[in-house]
């Protein structure tokens, strides 16, 4: 009977030694380059259906440890945050004794900030125009320090004629919703900007109508020179100062224009014709299970999902690439 029960105890303290584990960690001081780094809080973070923290340490200079007393390691699963002010700085957790180096910057209300727009993608169905605006938000204070400060941390103009509108922040591949502060002629996002580039997504919707097409006029940011413009469907046409017609792709059903800034011009009037797509567009795609199946066509709903707004705008920069690597061949 002592032996059972003793067998037990070893197996009760066995299971929770392994139903615990520990992270350990440092903040390195990206503003001074070298040093410890500040963070006002660090937590161990548990991806599962949503974010759960189950791990916080305060006021933390250098070195840290978090543990989870009830979880079983998982790579993929978790991450560590690092919040200094309202900005966060994260670092998956990809293996069971790595150690967690992230960096921290300072903050100020002040710092250098070039916008741009990087492309442009506008999309027709049936009686609806989507228009996505990526933004480049880069940061180039030096020494480097996020923007934090109450209000907003970048204003941009507001295309008239909208009924819906909506923004997107993306660091490292994850889109991130942002509140918006719309005024009569531009609108305002409150978000620490972190150094580097963070890339902004601005979709608005806008009414169409295939007889009389529509009229955008965009205002020019002083830094914007250039920009890449993906248009679908293949029906859709565009035409503005500036703008020319590159290429198009029939198997997507994409068409690339590009537009370069004319002396003295301070925005850009669009003007778009052509049928919408009527809801029955196909798309190329991939079982998500099988990764190397082979591809299929399948019907994609409309609207354009947050995500394939995304996927557009990376598009624009491969076409626009492609273009530029064939011209180049035919002057050779």
């Amino acid at each position: 009977m002592r032996f059972w029960l003793g067998m037990g105890v070893a197996l009760m303290a066995a299971n929770a030694a392994w139903a615990q584990f520990t992270v350990n960690g440092a903040l390195e001081n990206g503003t001074a380059g070298e040093g410890p780094g500040f963070a006002d809080e660090v937590r161990l973070i548990k991806l599962e259906g949503a974010m759960q923290v189950v791990a916080t340490t305060q006021d933390v200079r250098g070195a840290f440890a978090l543990t989870d007393e009830n979880g079983q390691f998982e790579a993929g699963r978790y991450l560590v945050q690092a919040v200094v002010g309202r900005a966060i700085y994260s670092e998956p957790v990809r293996e069971l004794g790595q150690k967690a180096t992230i960096v921290t910057y300072e903050s100020a209300e002040e710092i250098t900030l070039r916008a741009s727009i990087g492309s442009m993608a506008i999309y027709a169905h049936e009686r609806s125009l989507d228009l996505g605006l990526f933004y480049n938000l880069d940061n180039l204070n030096s020494p480097p320090r996020a923007l934090d400060r109450e209000g907003a941390t970048f204003t941009f103009p507001v295309l008239p004629g909208y009924t819906r509108m909506e923004a997107n922040t993306r660091r490292n591949n994850m889109p991130l919703r942002q509140a918006l502060t719309i005024g009569e002629s531009t609108a305002s996002i409150s978000y620490p900007l972190k150094p580097g580039r963070t890339q902004l997504m601005v979709r608005s919707v806008h009414p169409y109508d295939a007889a009389s097409g529509a009229q955008v006029t965009l205002p020019l940011l002083e830094a914007q020179q250039f920009m890449n413009m993906l248009v679908l469907p293949l029906s859709l046409q565009v035409e503005g100062e500036g703008v020319s017609f590159v290429s198009e792709d029939a198997r997507e059903g994409v068409r690339l224009y590009e537009w370069t800034r004319q002396e003295g011009q301070t925005e850009l009037a669009l003007r778009i014709s052509g049928q919408p797509d009527d809801g029955s567009r196909q798309a190329l795609s991939r079982e998500s299970a099988h990764p190397g199946g082979t591809p299929k066509i399948e019907n994609r709903p409309n609207p354009l999902t947050q995500r394939v707004w995304w996927i557009l705008g990376g598009a624009c920069a491969v076409l626009a690439g492609l273009s530029v690597i064939s011209m180049r061949r035919a002057r050779a």
